[in-house]
């Protein structure tokens, strides 16, 4: 949030958890599943190094989990949309940036292309 903080790790456990949790209950296919991580704004609870760190062990763990990035906002620095780059790059994943008065539908619309597609590393 706009003054708040950006806690991608707190955020990229959650939803590891959620996946899963799912898929040991049965609750979820053993196929492609996907996190959709959206930001607007740097991380306040780790490094980058952290992050990327977190993400290629979640990775290596379960490889099927993609994970697809978005940054919003005119505000969103080059280091931040380059992270959220490296980070998808890692599962095989995608990144789009959103400025402020870019087509959000289009945008999260990638999702679908994404796996539609005949080979989803490809995007």
């Amino acid at each position: 949030s706009l003054g708040g903080q950006t806690e991608y790790v707190r955020a990229l456990k959650a939803a590891y958890k959620l996946l899963n949790d799912g898929k040991s209950n049965g609750r979820t296919s053993d196929g492609d599943r996907a996190i959709l991580f959206l930001t607007d704004g740097e991380p306040s609870d780790s490094t980058p190094s952290d992050i990327l760190d977190y993400i290629q062990s979640q990775h290596d763990a379960d490889p099927t989990v993609k994970l697809l990035t978005y940054g919003f906002g005119d505000s969103l620095s080059d280091s931040a949309k380059k992270r959220l780059a490296d980070m998808a790059s890692i599962t095989g994943g995608i990144t789009d940036v959103v400025p402020d008065s870019g087509d959000l539908r289009t945008a999260l619309g990638s999702y679908y292309d994404f796996f539609s597609s005949p080979d989803p590393n490809q995007g």
